[in-house]
């Protein structure tokens, strides 16, 4: 067995007895390295590069075969990049440093010829086992930049001799310092160029924001930049969907058809939904022998290497960015990984500006809505009421929001000035609906009574029970409570439609009468039957209607106001006048509440009789 470890320094350029022809032959060799040394040198695509310096290694060493393996640092293993001559079963094979020459030389940095490579118990048979080739000799020297070793380059099989010596070493080594320097120069020219693609991704989804596009739109748009950064032909965005606890496919490159919103991932799935929750990305080299990964390849990709991130903003994670297929037939690396996480960050900042921009959009058209509604609301509440010896009266109404359910209306007739009807409602729901609903139980009520020179309560509510059925579809409801007075004849005739019963209070009493009928809310049965109280009236009567939102407004211990208190501060401010009690039960109530929102609208309409 020959053996030798090439110590570095320069072989003499001619040897005693060297002919002609092996001067002619070094000098090809040299002439040759030169052109060599100046193609691999024009930075060309990296597999391109490694490709021209295997097929140059195999051609000035005159062997049967060629490898280059580089280093991966982080897994401190040797890799056959790129294979020439037989080999091809080599590029998934991973060489340990310290093992077999290859490992042996990028561990030292020392490069080795080994004549007799089957009987040196440092050869690596495993490549032999994989391409059913038997490897008779090696030379093989280490590729460094700035002392440090990135990679070995390697001549097997010498052809029309017995093997290598110190000039084919020689010959090697200036070929893989020129390598060295070449990879290195095109991964640092490949980095600038990934890093200024990073930048112009970021810059172009960071520009998406601007187009206030769908949230739809904007997402497959980003994936089409994904899927050119990337490099890569299939590619998929899931969103987490609140309603169901699962995610959905909301864009995607590469599947066949539209398959937006047609798949869906439950917290069963052990990979999309488990980088969901976890925060923390899934790469895989291989899906066919990773465990995590089912055997059901639904969507048949045609490469193994996957990676999936998370999508989250500051405050929760809202889906997972996936992608596979590369275009070159590769797996992702560490790299890739970093920079679809940056990429996934990017999209999801746009993503949730886009929402909130879409959110803001919907709520300043809500409040234009409601703005308007309010207005016509306000427009439906009297603004005044005339002037009707015998009695004051004052009505005020506050809303819990922008618009409310509850309302007042007051009728009278001219042809007879001492009669007047008043009407109080409340109707179930809140916000716009309530006011809508409210409008047409109002606009119908109204209606019913102008209609009538003596309104009937009773029988007007029947009628517009009816009504209110046959105009609504709604679930809604609403309770009322209607009054109508005689100041002539000092009488009153009342009914209740299921709301609040109103307050009376009689001189030189300390107590409250409630005024109750019996009969259901409006709209809640098409056959209801109402009935009519009739009601003398006294000098110094006070008449207080009013709607829940009054006694039951909450304190912060989410106690109610109630009735009873209610009742003592209508006695306490009884003196006052109609507009001054109403103004001082509010503040009563609203020193209550302190600073605990208001539930439900609040609503009183007070009348006193000062009757001779």
């Amino acid at each position: 067995m020959r053996s030798s470890a090439f110590s570095g320094k320069p072989a003499k350029a001619v040897r005693t007895g060297m002919n002609g022809e092996q001067d002619r032959l070094s000098a090809y060799k040299l002439y040759s390295l030169v052109n060599i040394s100046k193609k691999i040198n024009s930075l060309l695509e990296i597999n391109a590069l490694l490709e021209l310096i295997m097929e140059s290694c195999k051609t000035l060493l005159n062997a049967e075969a060629s490898s280059l393996m580089l280093l991966n640092e982080e897994k401190q293993v040797l890799t056959f990049n790129v294979i020439s001559g037989k080999g091809e079963e080599l590029r998934t094979m991973e060489v340990p440093i310290g093992k077999g020459i290859a490992g042996i030389v990028a561990q030292s940095g020392d490069p080795l010829i080994i004549n007799d490579a089957q009987n040196d118990p440092r050869f690596f048979k495993e490549a032999d086992k994989k391409t059913n080739m038997v490897t008779r000799n090696i030379v093989c020297v280490p590729m460094t930049t700035n002392k440090r070793v990135i990679g070995v380059l390697e001549a097997i099989n010498a052809l029309d001799r017995d093997g290598f010596n110190d000039d084919d070493l020689l010959l090697l080594m200036a070929l893989a310092e020129q390598a060295a320097i070449s990879i290195t120069n095109r991964k640092l020219y490949d980095r600038i160029k990934a890093r200024a693609e990073e930048l112009s991704a970021m810059y172009e989804i960071g520009q998406l924001a601007m187009s206030h596009g769908s949230p739809e739109r904007i997402l497959q748009e980003s994936l089409e930049i994904v899927s050119r950064v990337m490099g890569c032909k299939r590619t998929s965005i899931l969103m987490h969907d609140a309603s169901d606890d699962t995610l959905r496919v909301r864009a995607s490159i590469g599947f066949e058809g539209d398959v937006s919103g047609q798949i869906k991932v439950t917290p069963e799935n052990e990979i999309s939904y488990q980088v969901f929750r976890s925060l923390k990305f899934i790469y895989t080299e291989n899906i066919d022998t990773d465990p995590r990964f089912g055997r059901n390849k639904r969507f048949r990709y045609t490469t193994r290497s996957f990676v999936s991130v998370p999508m989250q903003t500051k405050e929760r994670p809202i889906g997972v960015l996936n992608v596979t297929d590369k275009q070159d037939g590769g797996h992702f690396d560490a790299h890739d990984v970093r920079l679809l996480q940056t990429i996934a960050n990017q999209i999801s900042e746009v993503h949730e500006n886009i929402r909130l921009y879409n959110e803001e959009r919907v709520k300043l058209k809500l409040e234009k809505e409601l703005e308007v509604t309010r207005r016509l609301q306000e427009a439906i509440f009297p603004k005044s009421f005339p002037s009707i010896p015998g009695v004051t009266m004052f009505a005020c109404n506050k809303p819990a929001n922008e618009v409310g359910g509850d309302f007042y209306d007051f009728f009278h007739s001219p042809r007879d000035p001492g009669q007047f009807t008043a009407v109080i409602a409340d109707v179930s729901g809140k916000s716009v609906p309530a006011a809508l609903f409210m409008a047409i139980s109002r606009s119908i009520l109204r209606a019913q009574a102008v209609s009538q020179d003596q309104p009937d309560p009773a029988a007007l509510f029947e009628s517009a029970n009816r009504l209110i059925i046959a105009d609504s579809d709604s679930a809604m409801f609403v309770t009322s409570f209607m009054l109508h007075c005689d100041i002539t004849r000092r009488r009153a005739v009342y009914s209740n439609a299921g709301h609040n019963d109103p307050i009376l209070l009689r001189r030189g009493r300390d107590h409250c009468i409630r005024l109750h009928t019996r009969g259901k809310p409006l709209a809640v049965m098409p056959d209801s039957v109402y009935q009519n109280s009739v009601l003398d009236l006294e000098p110094g009567d006070i008449i207080v209607m009013y709607t829940d939102g009054i006694v039951e407004a909450n304190d912060m211990l989410e106690q109610e106001y109630g009735m009873e208190r209610f009742e003592e501060e209508l006695l306490a401010c009884r003196h006052l006048p109609a507009d001054a009690m109403a103004r001082h039960i509010l503040q009563r109530v609203n020193a209550f509440a302190a600073q605990t929102p208001q539930f439900d609208d609040m609503t009183l309409f007070i009348f006193k009789f000062e009757l001779e």
